[in-house]
């Protein structure tokens, strides 16, 4: 499971192997954020090799604000595979 820098005391974790590519996520934070579905304004970006299946999953730490209203980030809830997790920050770049 990978971590990115930690802004805030805990981050979203990401297990590449559980992740399907299906781009719930970054749907997702886009509406919470922006309320519009649109990749683009995601803090959260799936690019998928779709010649052999690889994932990379980046999530910019300066655009997530973690839904600060919400008990769990959007990201978190919408991934059916629950590729997605919050992991504490052991040290925080901030």
């Amino acid at each position: 499971m990978r971590t990115d820098s930690c802004i805030y005391s805990y981050a979203i974790g990401v297990d590449t192997a559980a992740c399907t590519g299906c781009q719930a996520c970054a749907l997702s934070c886009s509406y919470y954020n922006w309320k519009s579905f649109s990749l683009s304004k995601a803090a959260i970006q799936i690019i998928r090799n779709n010649a052999d299946g690889n994932i990379v999953v980046n999530i910019d730490e300066t655009k997530c604000n973690m839904c600060e209203t919400e008990t769990v980030p959007y990201c978190i809830q919408f991934c059916a595979p629950g590729a997605l997790s919050i992991t504490r920050c052991r040290n925080r770049t901030r």
